[in-house]
Formats: C-alpha cells, sequence, structure tokens
C-alpha cells in the first residue's frame, strides 16, 4: 500500500505552521509573568542561566525561607526528590513551571541540582501577591465585616491559608 502523497504533504505543512508556535509558547512561558490575584509580577530569570549566582542570595543556614522558584519545563518526580534531598522542597504549582517552595536551613551543594532541572528564577514570596487587592489597598470587603468595634473599627472574618510545609507553633495560635 502506497502512502497517500496529499496526506503527507498535508502533514509537513502542519508540523512546520506548528514548530514556530510552539517554540514561541516555551520561551513565552519562561519569562511569563505569575499571575496573582492582586495582578501579574514578572520573576527576575538568572544571570545568563547561572543557577549558582541565583542561589548565592540565599545563603543556608538561614532557617526555612519560603520562595517562588520558576523551571524551563516540568519538574518531574525524581527531579523534585532530587532537589528537596538537597534542600529544595517545592510545594503548590502556580503554572508555567512555576511553583511556591521552600529553601531548607540544612542543605546541600543545590546548584547542580537546580540547574540540571531547569532553574530559571527564584525569589521570596511577596506579601502584596498572596493579598486580596482590597486588603492590600488597606480595605476590608463589605462580605467579610463580621462587625464593627466601638471605634467603628470593621472586624472581618478572613481565611489564611498555609503552605503545606507549615508546623504551627502552639503558643503563637493561643495568643
Amino acid at each position: 500500500m502506497r502512502p497517500n502523497g496529499r496526506l503527507i504533504r498535508f502533514g509537513g505543512v502542519v508540523l512546520s505552521l506548528l514548530g514556530p508556535i510552539m517554540a514561541a509558547t516555551a520561551a513565552s512561558s519562561a519569562a511569563a509573568p505569575v499571575l496573582w490575584r492582586s495582578g501579574p509580577a514578572a520573576l527576575a530569570p538568572a544571570p545568563a542561566a547561572d543557577t549558582a549566582a541565583l542561589l548565592a542570595a540565599w545563603p543556608a543556614g538561614a532557617g526555612e525561607q519560603r520562595v517562588v522558584a520558576r523551571f524551563e519545563r516540568t519538574v518531574n518526580p525524581a527531579e523534585r526528590q532530587a532537589l528537596e534531598a538537597a534542600g529544595l522542597r517545592l510545594l503548590s504549582y502556580l503554572g508555567d513551571h512555576t511553583y511556591f517552595a521552600t529553601l531548607l536551613p540544612q542543605r546541600g551543594d543545590l546548584a547542580p541540582l537546580a540547574a540540571a532541572a531547569g532553574l530559571t528564577a527564584i525569589e521570596a514570596v511577596q506579601p502584596q501577591w498572596k493579598l486580596h487587592p482590597l486588603l492590600a489597598a488597606g480595605r476590608e470587603p463589605t462580605w467579610a465585616i463580621v462587625a464593627r468595634t466601638a471605634d467603628s473599627d470593621a472586624v472581618c472574618g478572613l481565611y489564611v491559608l498555609l503552605h503545606r510545609d507549615v508546623v504551627l507553633d502552639a503558643t503563637a495560635v493561643a495568643a
């Protein structure tokens, strides 16, 4: 049975059109902003893909540090385990190969593993990224007001979501 020439030509045309689109999509996701509820935020990329320089701003032994980490591609389960063993615990996925993460205080040489996994940006979590736009602007959402104080200040009922690796301090919770 002979292959249909029209089908082969059509497949070639489709591939020639999809190739540049796929390449542009892959390139743009590395620089795409993280879309927070409060608005988009761009992460500063590593200088010339220098992962060691990128991680130098995060010294080991400084306690757990919550960060947003972006990779050039999806991190597979084996890479995720190796990164955590080296001191970078990936948490919730944010889209575009970006994760909430925790830099652990006791960590080894993370740079080679991070480079192998394609780390392109890492930045401290900014409080304004996590706040509802009204709260960030110093206003309270009317639907969250549960009472008013004697001075007419609003008392709001709000949900606080913690990362899955946060250990609650019982004394802080009681306060």
